[in-house]
C-alpha cells in the first residue's frame, strides 16, 4: 500500500444519488438524477468561484441517512469533524454552495 497526496486541500463533499428515488419528480425542476445534478452544480459553482482544488464533490451510493424527500450529503472537512447534511436538491442548492464556498475560503 502506498499512501498518496490528497489533491483536494479543505474537504470532500459526497453527494448520494440514491436519495433521488425518494423526491417527487413534480419538486425538481431539473430531469435526472437529482444526486448526479447537486454534484454537478457544486462543482461547476466551485469550479467558477476558483474552488474545485479546495473542495473535491462526488456521488456516492447509499449513506445511511435515507432522509424523506430529500437530499444526503456528507461533509468531511480536513482535519475536523465531518458532518451529515439534509437538503433540497434545488431548493436548497444556493444555501449547501455558500457554506462549502466558507469552508473553502477558511
Amino acid at each position: 500500500m502506498k499512501e498518496a497526496d490528497c489533491p483536494w486541500s479543505k474537504a470532500l463533499v459526497a453527494v448520494c444519488t440514491r436519495c433521488h428515488g425518494g423526491i417527487e419528480a413534480a419538486s425538481l425542476k431539473q430531469e435526472g438524477n437529482s444526486g448526479e445534478n447537486l454534484k454537478d452544480f457544486l462543482k461547476a459553482s466551485l469550479r467558477t468561484q476558483g474552488h474545485a482544488g479546495a473542495i473535491r464533490t462526488v456521488n456516492t451510493g447509499c449513506l445511511g441517512l435515507c432522509p424523506v424527500a430529500a437530499q444526503a450529503v456528507a461533509i468531511q472537512p480536513h482535519g475536523k469533524q465531518g458532518k451529515m447534511l439534509v437538503v433540497h436538491p434545488e431548493e436548497d442548492r444556493a444555501q449547501l454552495l455558500d457554506y462549502l464556498m466558507e469552508l473553502a475560503d477558511s
